[in-house]
């Protein structure tokens, strides 16, 4: 049990934003909560593989076991059921056949452990004070691998103005607000962003229409979209005029609403909270 829970955790541990994403498209977790729910249960796994290997057996350890375990197979079932954007796999490191058969394990397991009374494997005072440190230091370890800070859940929006991203002119410009995004195709952080675009224009309530604006070629953009697992109405942009709205740096985001540019993010200033923030202006 304690190696199965580590091989989950590690396998959403690696692809920890997709995991918080998946929270967040299977309706787990609130947008703005995601990123700190995810945490706390990718250390939950680790914690709980302690536990079962030095701890005391007991009704809750299994009951928080199985739900745990039933996680994993909840995503599985969505994706059968649903056409779903996160892909994230609870046993990357295993062979893909063995996945369902593995977690199915770890739930009769876990519902064994639930009717049958276990003992203690140990009850030495050492033991018991390593099993805390590990447990914790699990803990300590996925925030710091993966780090949240608290900008990333305030107000770190600009108001736009032309001067900040060059003199670049709105054209087209609608009556309905609209988030216009400037990615390049080769960009990891835009494939991320593109993600979290898409559900966001999906589940969340007010997000506005999102359109894209490209640095790339047609083949490119078409890739881009494989990849992501996403689509959006989109334009590809001449390099020069590219590079003079965002300055090289990008992801750019600038919120459009009533015929005029409103607010401007960065990749970094896009965060947990600028959903909120778009959603009310």
């Amino acid at each position: 049990m304690a190696l199965l829970l580590v091989l989950v955790g590690a396998s959403f541990f690696s692809h920890c934003f997709d995991f918080e994403l998946k929270l967040y498209e299977t309706n787990l977790t609130p947008y703005f909560y995601s990123g700190v729910v995810a945490r706390i249960v990718l250390s939950l796994y680790f914690v709980l593989a302690v536990f079962w290997l030095a701890g005391k057996p007991s009704k809750f350890l299994s009951t928080l076991t199985l739900l745990w375990m039933l996680l994993p197979l909840y995503f599985i079932t969505i994706d059968k059921s649903q056409s779903q954007i996160i892909q994230v796999s609870a046993l990357s490191f295993l062979p893909s056949f063995s996945e369902v058969p593995l977690l199915l394990a770890g739930v009769v397991l876990a519902c064994i452990s639930l009717v049958f009374k276990m003992r203690s494997f140990t009850s030495s005072l050492w033991l018991q004070l390593t099993k805390y440190v590990v447990a914790a230091g699990s803990v300590a370890l996925v925030f710091v691998v993966h780090p949240l800070f608290l900008d990333e859940f305030t107000d770190e929006s600009n108001r736009f103005e032309m001067s900040q991203i060059g003199e670049v002119e709105l054209d087209k410009k609608i009556p309905s607000p609209q988030l216009r995004a400037y990615f390049s195709t080769s960009c990891p952080y835009c494939e991320m962003a593109s993600k979290r675009l898409k559900l966001l224009e999906k589940n969340y309530q007010g997000f506005p229409q999102v359109k894209l604006y490209f640095l790339g070629d047609e083949e490119r953009v078409q890739w881009f979209f494989e990849d992501t697992r996403t689509q959006f109405d989109y334009e590809i942009m001449e390099t020069i005029t590219f590079l003079r709205i965002t300055g090289g740096s990008f992801p750019k985001f600038v919120y459009l609403n009533q015929e005029e540019g409103k607010l401007l993010y960065t990749g970094r200033t896009f965060n947990y909270g600028s959903p909120k923030i778009i959603s009310a202006n």
